[in-house]
């Protein structure tokens, strides 16, 4: 069905951005409040279960926002996953004085202690 969308108008849409062409097909195929619904989720994630498991599926989930206002940059989402980490690894970050330099470096340092952790 979207291939047939795209085809029935496929020069129209070669010739937009890749930005403008997202527009257009979230306006066709996305419900109205996806994009509300997604940050939503992504700011009610709280950590159960494997670190890295929960880190990536938040950071997943924020990537579908990319080129929206709702999307967390690297320093909002970083924040995100610290408030919501399980209390046990919270604290143990705390002990390590795990800081954030940066998100990805941050995101190393915990996995690694949340595998030590289990």
């Amino acid at each position: 069905m979207i291939s047939d969308w795209y085809w029935t108008a496929h020069d129209m849409f070669d010739e937009l951005s890749f930005d403008d062409f997202m527009k257009e097909f979230r306006l066709k195929w996305l419900m109205n409040d996806w994009e509300q619904d997604i940050h939503n989720r992504v700011l009610d994630m709280k950590q159960v279960g494997l670190f890295w498991e929960w880190a990536v599926k938040m950071r997943s989930l924020n990537t579908l926002l990319c080129g929206t206002p709702t999307h967390l940059d690297d320093a909002a989402l970083l924040n995100q996953l610290k408030a919501n980490l399980e209390p046990l690894l919270s604290h143990a970050c705390d002990d390590e004085r795990i800081s954030g330099e940066t998100l990805d470096k941050w995101l190393d340092k915990v996995k690694i202690l949340d595998e030590k952790k289990r």
